[in-house]
């Protein structure tokens, strides 16, 4: 969990979908977009930091799991 925060803060893409399963999968509630799997999700991200988004992210637990469910933007 550490590194794929570190990823994401840091915008660092490679690194980032390098830490991705092969099923990833992303949804972006409420709006109707769902991302699954590397290939769908690396572009998705690279436009999200390619927009000059930067968010931190908030580390949490949910069902005795890490998570990281609360984006905060740093731009703000």
């Amino acid at each position: 969990m550490a590194q794929f925060v570190s990823a994401w803060e840091s915008a660092d893409l490679d690194a980032l979908v390098a830490l991705l399963t092969d099923d990833v999968f992303i949804s972006m509630p409420p709006m109707p977009f769902e991302y699954e799997g590397r290939d769908l999700v690396g572009p998705l991200l690279c436009n999200i930091f390619a927009a000059g988004r930067r968010y931190d992210l908030v580390r949490t637990r949910a069902n005795g799991q890490p998570r990281s469910s609360y984006l905060r933007s740093l731009n703000v």
